[in-house]
């Protein structure tokens, strides 16, 4: 259901929510995404203006002491969307970084998580809900991740052949 929405589509969406006090079930519906990406433009734009609404192609790079500060800020209580929304960074990129800081005791920003230690940490911490949690939470974020950008890539390949098909 969820699909990429531009610059412009994201400035209609709050546009819509503010002025025209439209419900979230009314922008999913207009728009053709899932309540959760009307929820993420909603909270960045109030975090950011404008600027929040703003796509990056890339990821930016974060040191060891700006993620530590990221980490510490969630142990005040504030909600794991929120800090995403305010540090635009994905949920799955937090739930890595929260698992290598807090529960492996040791932390290496540049290292991910592979699938054979998520594997390794839930046999390892089966008793242990919240971790179980987290792990199964990383492990469907990351699956996602996968297929989303599969579908991206199949989807501009058949942006390309259409416009080829077009030309000819």
């Amino acid at each position: 259901m969820s699909k990429s929405l531009s610059y412009e589509e994201k400035l209609e969406l709050i546009r819509l929510w503010k002025e025209e006090n439209y419900s979230r079930r009314m922008l999913t519906e207009h728009f053709g995404v899932s309540q959760h990406v009307v929820d993420r433009w909603k909270k960045r734009y109030l975090i950011h203006g404008e600027k929040g609404l703003i796509s990056r192609k890339t990821n930016r790079p974060y040191t060891k002491e700006q993620i530590e500060k990221i980490l510490q800020e969630l142990k005040t209580g504030i909600s794991q969307k929120t800090i995403a929304a305010k540090y635009q960074i994905s949920h799955s990129t937090l739930s890595r970084w929260m698992l290598r800081y807090q529960y492996m005791g040791k932390f290496d920003p540049t290292k991910a998580i592979t699938p054979d230690e998520i594997k390794s940490l839930k046999k390892e911490n089966k008793d242990n809900p919240t971790m179980m949690e987290l792990l199964e939470r990383l492990e469907y974020s990351e699956m996602e991740n996968a297929c989303l950008k599969k579908l991206a890539t199949l989807v501009q390949a058949r942006k390309e052949k259409n416009q080829k098909q077009s030309k000819n």
